[in-house]
């Protein structure tokens, strides 16, 4: 009884020392010369933060609507993030998604990230991934790499405030389900975003080009598991900071695709809301 005491008060204090970030959001889909029509999401994120280490968690749910059918499907993502020196990170993630669609119903991802780093100055890492489908999906499993650079440049109290930008590359490399005839050949693809932090406001631009199919994208917290062949896509938001621990924010994103099944070229258009906290 007296260790369990110990424990609990050895994980309180832990927790306290935290920085705690609480995020719902929720967000709705709409697509073009597709079989589906649209989707509704919702979710809800929450990281801790110590100086040395990080732990993030995501549950998320998602209504599909197409056609013939509704497709319930449910995300559950663990990430953890180890910081050396101030100068290292080392991230591992699992991301598991299982739905009731006849299809690949059954995802699991996992990453491994290595980062080099000066803080506000400029970010170099590669992340390593590998998912795994059922066995009534097109590929079998999907090994990924996806290296990235980040710089950092001006001043958030400056007239034209401060700046990030972000460049990045995906290779794939699927395999096809032993008993499908289908061939997936490797793909990739190219990114680039920029945000910038002004006052209380931070928007960002996104775009990519490309071939991405079963891809882990967001650093592994979303995966693309319809069979669609993505080829480019879009994103603008933009963040205002409520105080200084509490802001809001908005995206638009779409994102253009090669339908396997039909061979038809389509279009997804998302928008999502989110409400961030964080608790010190």
């Amino acid at each position: 009884m007296k260790t369990a005491i110990l424990l609990l008060l050895f994980i309180f204090t832990n927790l306290i020392a935290l920085d705690i970030t609480l995020v719902p959001y929720t967000a709705k889909d709409s697509y073009t010369n597709s079989s589906n029509k649209s989707s509704k999401i919702n979710g809800f994120y929450t990281k801790f933060k110590e100086p040395n280490y990080s732990i993030e968690l995501d549950y998320e749910t998602m209504s599909l609507e197409s056609n013939s059918t509704t497709t319930k499907q449910t995300d559950y993502t663990l990430a953890y993030a180890y910081f050396i020196k101030n100068n290292y990170k080392i991230k591992t993630l699992y991301h598991q998604i299982s739905n009731n669609a006849k299809t690949n119903s059954k995802v699991k991802a996992y990453l491994l990230g290595v980062e080099f780093y000066k803080k506000s100055i400029f970010n170099l890492g590669i992340n390593l991934s590998y998912s795994s489908y059922d066995e009534t999906s097109l590929a079998k499993e999907v090994y990924q790499t996806s290296p990235y650079f980040k710089i950092s440049f001006g001043d958030y109290k400056s007239t034209m405030g401060k700046y990030v930008l972000k460049l990045d590359a995906n290779g794939l490399y699927p395999k096809a389900q032993d008993t499908n005839t289908t061939s997936i050949k490797n793909n990739s693809s190219f990114g680039i975003s920029l945000q910038q932090f002004k006052g209380d406001f931070s928007n960002m631009f996104s775009y990519y080009k490309g071939e991405e199919i079963f891809a882990v994208k967001d650093n592994g917290f979303s995966i693309n598991n319809l069979n669609q062949l993505y080829t480019s896509g879009f994103s603008l938001s933009t963040r205002y900071r409520i105080y200084d621990d509490m802001g809001i924010k908005l995206l638009y994103k779409s994102d253009k695709f090669t339908a396997i099944d039909t061979n038809m070229d389509g279009e997804r258009k998302r928008y999502l809301l989110l409400f961030d906290y964080t608790i010190k």
